[in-house]
């Protein structure tokens, strides 16, 4: 299966993920793996053997994701940027429970040609 993304690592692109590696609990035809630098998936793979390592999800808008992917997860609470409240204090939520991220990931139209699809949902 493939690795989990280290919050505070620089990704440098994304993939499909292979059919093999389809997480079967989530219920949808595209999944994708972000392709990491090598200097950081060693550090990453350092971090998991001596922390281990869990599959968390984070769900926020389609429009978020860009950043997301090029500048990691960004803590906004209770600035301008932030998009959802603060229930449980300023921090970066995650969640085990995919379907709870899937209630911040608002459905958003696509590109007419996407191969994706009509609409898109990130977590």
């Amino acid at each position: 299966s493939s690795t989990p993304m280290k919050l505070c690592n620089n990704p440098s692109g994304l993939s499909f993920l292979p059919k093999p590696e389809l997480n079967e609990i989530i219920d949808c035809k595209h999944q994708f793996m972000i392709d990491r630098k090598p200097k950081f998936e060693q550090e990453f793979n350092e971090a998991k053997s001596k922390y281990g390592s869990i599959i968390a999800y984070h769900g926020s808008p389609t429009y978020n994701w860009h950043a997301i992917i090029d500048n990691n997860l960004q803590n906004y609470s209770n600035t301008k940027q932030m998009t959802s409240g603060a229930l449980f204090g300023s921090g970066i939520y995650l969640t085990s429970a995919i379907s709870l991220s899937r209630s911040f990931s608002k459905m958003n139209k696509t590109w007419n040609k996407s191969k994706l699809g009509t609409s898109l949902s990130v977590v």
